[in-house]
């Protein structure tokens, strides 16, 4: 099938070549996460959402995950307070790919299951987030499946003469349901040649608030009655006086961001980007709330150290070379700190789990207007080392013992090097896009201790290729009815997370209490890469007072990994630790499909009053068991609407956003889907009603106010294992000077 796919865009191109002059696109809004460089939003075929610097602010929200999902456009999922995983398109975690201002953080051991790791990325020093839906692999490689999400840092404001100009900005904000503090200070500093740009901001978050209106259907899930403590050397399940505080989710973070830019001249630009971004302990609040069949506590301890994510990245900016028009190169080296640190009921043991990532890449990317078309090419590498250490901490007598890592104690080393050309013309009036990538990764992994997992095989040594290509095509009438196809193809290669993990995904009732046993995922050196074949059709009409646009896709995907059951040395189960578990591990399933549709409406109704809203839906099964089965990661239809007034110097939104039902058949019990945290129906529809408000003092200081789930309804979004925020007071400062 993949083959075909790809004959039939060679196909189309061998018939497109005589293709003649492209008028080059007048800037109206203007997108770069889809094109690599600027290109106007309507030559661009893709589904396509922006998040702008006015929007960001006027959002207001506490992490840059909660800023995703207030947009209405992406599905969020946590097990934490401290976490946010993206899905789109019924693809989450490691199938989609998040870009922070050029630089892919994808790395080695983002997983398949949920990630906290958007939430590294400081809102407040964002200028813009562009959420590329759809395969772009082509353009950036590994993971794009679902989609690219983009975010793009704020640049030095810089002077017109030799005069230094110094601009900047506080902010301060306080929310009710988590007691949530944040302050933040940037100072931009800038002559016409030199400019900085620093941003610091500290939040801390404590216990976050469920809502109180409950309905029939969610029944007391979330409820925390108890809460561990622990009291003259004994694991003690306290009793909780509020019990929709969901003790266990507090935690703080510190983001950190400079940026120098130099103009060397009117061609060449040198960027210097330093990231750093800190968090506490963040308690695993899904797992602290699991109990066993006795209605106690499974886990004392359960939560993630420190995430740190440092990045440092040198960009040239350049324009007017003999060979292009525009191009960037960019070095960049990444340190990524987690781990995991838990101890079972009334053990003495904590278990700490620790990974260090190292990254080193370098993209080099060009665009030329060649002969009436425009030109992209390209180059990618990329170097991931993973260090996996572990000891057991006796709490009681100090003493560290020996300990499984999660990932293998000898080292993992991963390179990758792509190479990719893309074109735009115009054929009529029809603007076209074509392009291809070819990418060569290796894995090498090392097994030294086998004392714990005694694995037939101490080494990995993979291999892949991969092969994509994409087309598209946009026609823009006269009456502003734009008509667009998209034909595209996309790869993941699979990462150590897949390939070499030994990670406990549910865990079982402690051995002599009752027969609940847990799952263990276990190594499988043999997957291979999975594709996505892609087809969209986008249809969209504006005009001065309405914008509405309508996206339809299906996508199929072979080789799917997935997690089946398994045996280890011929037996169907294992002790680990102290717990039962049914082996299980990763496989290449087959084939499997998602189809969707999405659906947006802009209408501005008076000068000072705009409708907005969006709608999507998701559909995926794997069709390659009998039956077929549902698919992981699939949301239930969602979407936000709002009404937006604007008046001299107030800006005020009255939004709902919504989620229909997720139906207990509609799981995937083997995957993703976190059934054990909802309901015995499944997760119910809910809907929030929400009320945001600013009001400009003068032109540098600006005041908000929100009430959000103005009704305190009780609700959790997909997937998650900790129930949303109940009615939440938010009072915000900002100011510039």
């Amino acid at each position: 099938m993949r083959k075909l796919f790809l004959l039939a865009i060679l196909f189309f191109e061998l018939n497109t070549l005589k293709a003649q002059v492209l008028i080059k696109a007048e800037m109206q809004e203007a997108v770069i996460a889809a094109r690599k460089f600027p290109r106007a939003i309507n030559k661009v075929a893709n589904q396509i959402s922006i998040i702008n610097a006015k929007e960001i602010a006027q959002a207001n929200q506490a992490n840059t995950a909660d800023l995703l999902q207030q947009s209405g456009q992406v599905l969020v999922q946590k097990s934490q307070q401290g976490g946010g995983s993206p899905i789109m398109r019924g693809f989450e975690a490691n199938k989609i790919l998040l870009v922070v201002d050029g630089v892919r953080m994808n790395n080695a051991i983002y997983r398949a299951g949920h990630l906290q790791n958007s939430i590294t990325i400081d809102q407040f020093s964002l200028d813009k987030i562009e959420i590329v839906n759809g395969p772009g692999s082509v353009l950036y490689g590994s993971d794009a499946l679902g989609g690219v999400i983009h975010f793009f840092t704020k640049n030095p404001t810089f002077s017109e003469s030799k005069k230094i100009l110094v601009k900047g900005n506080v902010a301060s904000r306080y929310a009710t349901t988590n007691n949530e503090k944040t302050n933040q200070v940037s100072i931009s500093i800038a002559n016409n040649k030199w400019g900085s740009y620093t941003s610091y901001t500290q939040s801390e978050f404590g216990d976050l608030r469920q809502g109180a209106n409950r309905s029939a259907a969610i029944g007391d899930l979330g409820l925390r009655k108890y809460y561990q403590g622990r009291i003259n050397g004994k694991d003690t399940m306290l009793l909780n006086q509020n019990p929709n505080i969901q003790k266990g989710s507090a935690y703080n973070q510190s983001d950190l961001i400079q940026k120098i830019v130099y103009k060397q001249n009117d061609n060449i630009k040198h960027v210097l980007n330093f990231q750093m971004s800190n968090s506490s302990n963040v308690p695993r609040y899904d797992r602290l709330t699991e109990k066993n069949g006795s209605g106690i506590f499974k886990n004392a301890e359960w939560y993630y150290g420190p995430q740190n994510r440092l990045l440092l990245s040198y960009q040239a900016q350049l324009k007017n070379g003999h060979y292009y028009d525009l191009g960037n190169i960019t070095l960049s080296h990444q340190e990524i700190a987690e781990s995991r640190h838990n101890r079972s009921w009334n053990k003495s043991n904590l278990n700490h789990r620790i990974e260090k990532v190292m990254v080193n890449a370098l993209n080099v990317d060009f665009e030329k207007y060649f002969r009436g078309r425009i030109i992209r090419y390209g180059l990618e590498s990329s170097f991931n080392k993973v260090i996996s250490t572990a000891n057991a901490e006796n709490i009681v007598t100090g003493v560290r013992s020996a300990l499984d890592t999660r990932y293998p104690d000898g080292g993992t080393n991963t390179n990758s090097h792509a190479l990719y050309l893309s074109e735009e013309k115009r054929i009529g009036k029809i603007d076209i896009y074509e392009g291809i990538r070819y990418t060569n990764a290796q894995l090498k992994s090392t097994f030294i201790d086998q004392t714990f997992f005694p694995f037939p095989f101490n080494r990995i040594d993979q291999h892949n290729q991969s092969f994509v290509a994409d087309v598209s095509g946009c026609y823009e009438n006269s009456n502003k009815w734009k008509f667009s196809a998209v034909l595209s193809s996309g790869f993941r290669t699979p990462n150590l997370d897949d390939l070499a993990k030994v990670f406990e995904s549910t865990k079982g009732d402690t051995i002599g209490t009752n027969s609940t046993i847990g799952t263990l995922i276990v190594p499988n050196k043999d997957l291979k890469p999975e594709f996505v074949n892609n087809f969209e059709l986008g249809l969209s009409k504006k005009t001065n007072i309405v914008e509405g646009s309508l996206n339809v896709f299906y996508t199929s995907i072979e080789n799917v990994i997935v997690t089946q059951n398994s045996t280890f040395n011929g037996s169907s189960t294992i002790l680990y630790g102290d717990t039962l578990c049914i082996v299980q591990k990763n496989v290449n399933a087959g084939k499997a499909y998602i189809y969707g549709v999405s659906a947006s409406l802009n209408h501005v109704i008076t000068n000072e009053l705009k409708f907005a809203a969006n709608i999507n839906y998701t559909k995926g099964m794997i069709n390659s068991n009998s039956p077929a089965s549902p698919l992981d990661h699939i949301a239930p239809i969602y979407g936000k609407a709002s009404l937006n007034y604007q008046y001299q110097n107030w800006t005020a939104s009255f939004y709902t956003l919504f989620n229909g039902a997720k139906k207990l058949k509609d799981y995937n019990v083997a995957g993703e889907d976190n059934i054990i945290y909802a309901t015995t129906n499944g997760l119910p529809a809910w809907h929030t009603l929400n009320l945001r408000a600013n009001y400009q003092v003068n032109k540098n200081i600006d005041l908000q106010l929100a009430l959000e789930n103005i009704t305190d309804k009780n609700y959790r979004v997909f997937g998650s294992g900790i129930s949303a925020s109940g009615r939440n007071l938010l009072i915000a400062v900002r100011g510039n000077f």
